[in-house]
């Protein structure tokens, strides 16, 4: 419950995005004990998903999902299919869900993730960018 007065005060107070969307990663961590969190943007335009702020990842895992945005024509994952739809998705298992595609097998393997919560950040509902 701190933890949402925390974020939410935050946002009635003339403070960056920068600062808040931050603190969202850092309290998700905390709160939700996840080893990784990351926050994607759609750029101004809406055709990238651009990864901007993240916790738990090491420097090379950091550079190499800043440099890959995701096209959002192109990449069919839970990433972009989350801020299509505009709605939360849970994977538990990689290995064993039905909508996992062959970019999210790769970017698993690649990450070593078994499971994945992806949540748009929404504002006045619209999907943020």
């Amino acid at each position: 419950m701190s933890s949402i007065y925390k974020t939410s005060s935050l946002l009635t107070r003339p403070i960056s995005l920068d600062k808040i969307l931050t603190s969202i990663v850092e309290e998700t961590a905390r709160v939700f004990g996840f080893t990784r969190v990351a926050i994607f943007l759609l750029n101004e335009d809406r055709t990238l998903l651009e990864c901007k702020y993240l916790i738990g990842f090491n420097s090379k895992e950091k550079e190499r999902a800043r440099r890959l945005p995701f096209y959002m024509d192109r990449h069919d994952c839970i990433e972009t299919l989350a801020a299509k739809t505009g709605k939360e998705i849970f994977i538990k298992d990689h290995l064993q869900d039905s909508r996992i595609t062959k970019i999210d097998l790769k970017i698993s393997r690649i990450q070593n993730r078994i499971s994945t919560i992806a949540i748009p950040l929404k504002i006045k509902r619209d999907i943020k960018r």
